[in-house]
């Protein structure tokens, strides 16, 4: 008898069915479940929404969990990328100064624009941060 004990929840522990089975959903998990079948038309349809729902929450926080992680990721690195081209008009324009004493007008107007591309930086990462473009342009397009 407690080898067949053993056997059966030996065998439990290594089943490959989700864990959810046994301790069920979440608060908010079971929530937002009852909130999306409740867009259904009628009974059966809300049924069959939460059934589905119910084995699929999971994954879907853990995709839409590492979305943000990437994207948090890609907001960390433009900003890099976009303070690092500030630091570099900076030097630039030390540099020049330090050779001529004063900025020529023709440098003065390179200076200027790149100025300009450097605020369009800093408005596509405020745009992405706002939602208002889903994704920032490709760094590689820059160099």
């Amino acid at each position: 008898m407690k080898r067949f004990l053993l056997l059966a929840l030996t065998a439990g522990l290594f089943s490959t069915f989700p864990a959810q089975a046994f301790w069920g959903l979440r608060e908010n998990e079971e929530r937002q479940c009852r909130y999306e079948a409740s867009k259904e038309r009628n009974e059966f349809s809300a049924r069959k929404t939460y059934e589905y729902c119910k084995k699929t929450i999971r994954k879907r926080l853990r995709e839409a969990d590492k979305s943000m992680k990437r994207r948090a990721r890609e907001v960390e690195n433009y900003t890099n990328y976009c303070k690092a081209e500030d630091k570099k008009l900076l030097e630039r324009i030390e540099r020049q100064i330090s050779i001529d004493g004063a900025l020529t007008e023709e440098m003065n107007q390179r200076f200027l624009f790149a100025k300009v591309a450097n605020k369009f930086c800093w408005e596509a990462l405020d745009d992405f941060n706002n939602g208002r473009i889903n994704s920032l342009p490709n760094l590689g397009q820059y160099d």
